[in-house]
């Protein structure tokens, strides 16, 4: 017994533009994508016990540079990919004051980094002096 199979042409044709379709995930696997979750991240933080007018210079990486003045937050004009290293140091201290940073290093995860503190205070100086020659009692410098 032989049997006829009818097939429509619009069967066909609809068949013949699926067809490639279908290999072209063939063996790998495919998650969702996030389309909102950037694909870069922005480093920054915060300057305290800076003296009015004073400013200084912060550097990532040895490379970008931003001035801050006053007692204020901070984020560097150049974001970073997820899985980069950063490294904010003081590039230029202000006149008198010493600024120390932490949390200034470390690698983005995929989120921003904005808890790089930088703290300033004022220099102190040690002097000594030598008295000679002073005869009698009581000095006073």
């Amino acid at each position: 017994m032989t049997m006829k199979l009818r097939v429509s042409p619009r069967l066909v044709t609809n068949v013949l533009l699926i067809l490639p379709l279908v290999g072209c995930s063939a063996g790998r696997t495919s998650t969702p994508t996030d389309t909102n979750s950037p694909s870069s991240f922005a480093i920054g933080g915060s300057v305290g016990g800076l003296l009015p007018g004073k400013s200084m210079v912060l550097q990532n990486n040895g490379s970008q540079s931003t001035t801050v003045i006053g007692n204020a937050t901070f984020t560097f004009a150049a974001s970073m990919p997820s899985g980069s290293p950063y490294k904010v140091t003081a590039l230029m201290q202000p006149v008198g004051q010493t600024c120390a940073v932490s949390n200034g290093s470390g690698t983005v995860a995929a989120a921003n980094i904005g808890n790089v503190a930088v703290v300033c205070s004022i220099n102190s100086y040690h002097i000594d002096v030598k008295v000679t020659g002073l005869t009698g009692t009581g000095l006073v410098l």
